[in-house]
């Protein structure tokens, strides 16, 4: 079909389960590791040793780019591959005049300007992860530059509407790190009252429930725990295990 390149992103589940049994990866990113999937491996451990075994399938030239930023994956051993490292504050890549507004958000990586209508400081990690595995295969900053400028926001993903002067913002966040990531971005910015509606989804990790209320009382002044996709299990029971003590 004439595709020379193909990116996709592998879950652990995918590691673990060997879907990915015979392919051999030019290029891995590693984002962020953060409290989830702990119905399937556990501990937060077993995670990021899961997400970490994807360098196996990496050719023997590859390279692998990384957030250097993050807590777990600063503990992984990277000493046998080509790697090239980034982050705000630590890495070889630094990430430098962020400034983020409800619109969007501009950085700098090497004198170089990064504009785009994604918000929040993961979208930034994401976008840069992005930035440099394209010019790492081979294609024009100034063109990469330009194409983020072009993306727009994805239904669900800090997707902002605007009603009756309020701000509302759908997300798909459903970890206590990701709506830390989220409220933590809105807070400064907001003029009144944070009212967050949050649920948890059934038939997973159980042990993040709480703590994504914890997040959520941190920053709201009003919270509405409600159902979001049950599976198989009471509504009830897991809007409970949300708000246990």
């Amino acid at each position: 079909r004439n595709i020379n390149n193909i990116i996709m992103e592998v879950s652990s589940h995918a590691i673990e389960l060997k879907r990915i049994e015979g392919i051999k990866f030019d290029i891995i990113g590693f984002t962020n590791i953060s409290h989830d999937h702990l119905d399937f491996h556990k501990t937060i451990e077993n995670y990021a040793n899961a997400k970490y075994k994807l360098t196996k399938y990496l050719k023997k030239d590859g390279l692998v780019i990384y957030n250097a930023d993050d807590n777990l994956i600063q503990n992984y051993n990277f000493k046998n591959f080509k790697t090239q490292s980034f982050g705000i504050y630590n890495g070889e890549i630094r990430i430098e005049n962020i400034r983020l507004s409800i619109d969007g958000s501009t950085y700098f990586i090497n004198n170089k300007e990064i504009s785009s209508s994604l918000t929040c400081m993961f979208n930034i990690y994401n976008i840069t992860m992005a930035y440099l595995t394209l010019l790492n295969m081979n294609l024009k900053s100034n063109e990469v530059i330009k194409s983020i400028k072009q993306i727009k926001t994805i239904d669900g993903r800090m997707q902002k509407l605007v009603i009756n002067n309020r701000y509302i913002y759908i997300d798909f966040a459903h970890s206590p790190d990701s709506i830390e990531k989220v409220l933590g971005f809105i807070k400064p910015l907001a003029k009144k009252k944070i009212i967050v509606v949050f649920g948890a989804g059934g038939d997973r990790d159980k042990t993040k429930r709480p703590k994504m209320l914890e997040v959520c009382l941190k920053y709201a002044d009003k919270i509405y725990v409600t159902s979001d996709n049950p599976r198989f299990e009471d509504p009830i029971s897991i809007i409970n295990d949300v708000t246990k003590n």
